[in-house]
């Protein structure tokens, strides 16, 4: 199924759907192995959620795939992967793909939000609020900065 579509979300929740119902262990990597290249393909593939067709593709993917694919992936304390997936994943629903310049930044004041303040800064984020954050990826964002030992950022998500 995989080489014939590797990029077919569908079929990927599926499958993981049928390996959870197994009672056999299932190496967690290979299937995150295919669920970040679906990610991938989509994030280069479309721009948004909104651009549906391109040649014979449909664009499938959803904030439940990618709060799945983070989920996973903080499962399997991959917490550097699980914040870069996280932070291109909204910014793909935001329809902002092509805004790569954020992911050289290596704290999250993307999406800090209104008020915040950053330590290395000395300045309230007022000026140049963030981008808004879904309220359970902003949870998410918390708990990987916490697990990076990243406790500044996690403080600054407004959820810790």
């Amino acid at each position: 199924m995989f080489t014939l579509k590797p990029y077919d979300i569908r079929g990927l929740k599926a499958c993981v759907y049928v390996y959870a119902s197994r009672s056999v262990e299932v190496d967690i990597w290979e299937g995150i192995q295919y669920l970040v290249k679906a990610f991938e393909h989509h994030i280069k593939t479309f721009t948004g959620p909104y651009d549906d067709h391109k040649e014979d593709l449909h664009n499938e993917m959803d904030r439940e795939y990618v709060e799945f694919v983070v989920d996973l992936l903080i499962q399997a304390r991959d917490y550097e992967m699980a914040g870069t997936i996280l932070k291109r994943g909204e910014r793909w629903l935001q329809s902002r793909s092509k805004q790569t310049f954020w992911d050289k930044l290596e704290d999250d004041s993307e999406y800090d939000p209104p008020g915040a303040v950053r330590a290395d800064e000395d300045l309230v984020t007022e000026d140049r609020e963030g981008y808004d954050l879904d309220p359970s990826m902003r949870a998410r964002l918390a708990v990987i900065r916490l697990k990076l030992g990243q406790d500044e950022d996690a403080d600054v998500s407004g959820i810790v």
